[in-house]
């Protein structure tokens, strides 16, 4: 009696190969597109200022507004994304004002359209404003 080899099997007909194979593709194809550049949305963007003093050297996000008048706004800037709660830094009444929000993980932006950020200082407390947004 005689034991013979078995005869070789063709690397590729292997299954686990195959499996191998198919799960690096499926990995790269995720990742190919996780990682595909998208276009970020610009939004018009103005400031208003609803406040009865002149607000100074007026930044949103990372666009420079400068001064803007009591009760008047600024011509339409194209930036993005733009989100509801903004980074928001002013000058008024000889004090520096600002809000800074932690981030905006969870905030969906604006989106294209146009936009007013309505900026108001409290009555009370001229350190205290609040910002809010109205699609225009």
């Amino acid at each position: 009696m005689t034991f013979d080899a078995p005869a070789p099997v063709p690397l590729l007909s292997r299954p686990r190969y195959w499996v191998t194979a198919a799960t690096v593709a499926a990995v790269l194809g995720v990742l190919f597109i996780a990682f595909w550049p998208r276009e970020v949305p610009k939004s018009d963007i103005r400031v208003l200022n609803a406040s009865d003093v002149t607000l100074h050297d007026v930044v949103v996000g990372r666009t420079h507004y400068g001064d803007i008048a009591a009760g008047r706004s600024t011509p339409y800037q194209s930036w993005g994304p733009a989100y509801p709660h903004p980074r928001v830094e002013f000058e008024a009444g000889g004090r520096r004002l600002q809000q800074i929000p932690d981030d905006n993980i969870g905030e969906n932006v604006l989106g294209v359209g146009r936009f007013t950020y309505v900026i108001t200082l409290a009555q009370k407390s001229p350190a205290d404003f609040s910002v809010e947004v109205a699609k225009d």
